[in-house]
């Protein structure tokens, strides 16, 4: 805080004033200093739109010494301080700083161990792969987590596996693969077996693209924002169990989508870190799972709708999904009266939507949208007894819906879900405002550039 002290008399005595009070919890925090003064307003710093609230693009540079704070900007915040997002596409930074909030349903990592590869992971064979070296790389998570996985001199398969029973179902499979070169590999490959039938896909780590796939699968490849890091993600169905079941990882000496038999100098190394497997028809942020496996909870961040968010009004944001969702329909924002009643910001993989649901009718403003992990969406819309309602993508205003009865507000709004705490969006929120009027097409268009 600051202080300052005036009116002093002859007795001493006098007036004191307290002005940029600050109250931080550093729980956890390597740097525990007081941070950079934010208003406890909503004002247009605050980012997040929550009260005392804002994304700095730089680390916090300020000291202490002898009691006394002596205040300095510190480094701009880049992918390699962006765990907390789990290495998504783009490292969750820009050149404006942090993407934002997270926000993400509830998913679970079915594999076990999934950053300790040489406990429950078994190697195809010990004459072809050496045990795992653990703990070699720089990982995303900001430590030296990484493990090494390294062939043998034979003429094999070299891969490593974990045994899973799978069920009739969508599944998602990642693993993160580090290109090492001064031994490369320049290919991997990861694949489920159900007990009947592989699906595998094959990555190019050194140009950081995706490669040969099996018949009914897909793949994705993604920068991390560490160099030579890439998260390898493979979608498919599997089958009810016919027997034991495995997924795994494959160090291969060309692209093939499978656990390629090859003959190896034994010099060839690959990293690998974080494993997971969901039964989703796209990936979450990672879980880390250690002997059983984990859950991660829905991210519901909600606020008061009285006096902030009236029947007129707009609002923008920007949106930048995490993952590769598909065509899976996902609100960015929403405030529900129930099922037939609500307003809301949604996407469903080809278009951005603002609607208001009335009397169980959807009444949608749309345009075009193909989502893209790591692509930042500057988002708006308006709903007005004038117009409307109208979404506007990147300062490009699109179709108007013209119905003009009020929005349907409920008692609480929520970001990144459809204001039921259900269908949350996997994307990063940054500068989200609520203008508690309906603005003009010019200024929207300008908020939205």
């Amino acid at each position: 805080m600051n202080v300052g002290i005036q009116d002093i008399n002859a007795a001493g005595q006098g007036q004191v004033f307290f002005t940029k009070m600050l109250l931080e919890d550093v729980t956890g925090r390597t740097n525990q200093n007081p941070s950079e003064y934010v208003p406890a307003l909503a004002t247009a710093n605050a980012d997040s739109g929550a009260i005392g609230v804002r994304f700095f693009p730089y680390l916090n540079g300020n000291t202490v010494a002898s009691n006394v704070v002596t205040e300095a900007q510190g480094a701009a915040i880049t992918s390699s301080e962006a765990a907390c997002a789990g290495g998504v596409a783009a490292g969750a930074v820009d050149a404006a700083g942090p993407l934002g909030l997270l926000s993400e349903a509830v998913r679970s990592n079915l594999i076990l161990q999934s950053q300790t590869l040489q406990t429950t992971w078994a190697v195809s064979n010990a004459l072809d792969v050496n045990a795992v070296s653990a703990d070699q790389y720089v990982a995303n998570d900001g430590a030296t987590t990484m493990d090494k996985l390294s062939t043998k001199a034979t003429n094999a398969p070299h891969y490593y596996k974990q045994a899973f029973t799978f069920s009739a179902s969508v599944y998602s499979f990642e693993f993160f693969l580090r290109y090492v070169a001064a031994t490369p590999i320049r290919w991997g490959a990861i694949a489920f077996n159900d007990g009947t039938t592989t699906w595998a896909a094959s990555f190019d780590l050194l140009n950081g693209v995706a490669g040969a796939v099996t018949a009914n699968t897909t793949s994705s490849i993604f920068p991390t924002g560490l160099a030579n890091v890439y998260r390898c993600v493979i979608n498919s169905t599997t089958n009810a169990a016919a027997a034991a079941g495995n997924v795994y990882v494959s160090l291969n000496t060309s692209d093939s989508a499978s656990l390629q038999s090859w003959n190896a100098a034994g010099t060839e190394v690959l990293g690998a870190w974080q494993s997971d497997l969901q039964a989703a028809a796209f990936m979450s942020s990672p879980i880390p799972t250690t002997t059983i496996a984990a859950q991660r909870n829905a991210d519901v961040v909600q606020g008061v709708s009285a006096g902030n968010l009236p029947s007129t009004h707009s609002g923008t944001m920007q949106v930048t999904p995490s993952v590769a969702m598909g065509t899976a329909t996902v609100f960015h924002f929403g405030t529900y009266v129930d099922a037939s009643n609500y307003t809301a910001i949604l996407s469903d993989g080809t278009n951005l939507i603002a609607r208001k649901r009335i009397g169980g009718a959807n009444h949608d403003a749309t345009i075009a949208w193909a989502r893209t992990a790591g692509t930042v969406a500057k988002v708006g819309w308006r709903f007005d007894t004038t117009n409307g309602c109208d979404v506007w993508l990147n300062g490009t205003k699109g179709t108007n819906d013209a119905t003009l009865t009020a929005a349907q507000i409920g008692a609480a709004f929520q970001v990144g879900a459809d204001g039921n705490s259900l269908q949350q969006d996997f994307c990063m929120h940054r500068l989200q405002v609520i203008y508690p009027a309906a603005l003009s097409d010019s200024r929207m268009a300008g908020y939205t550039t």
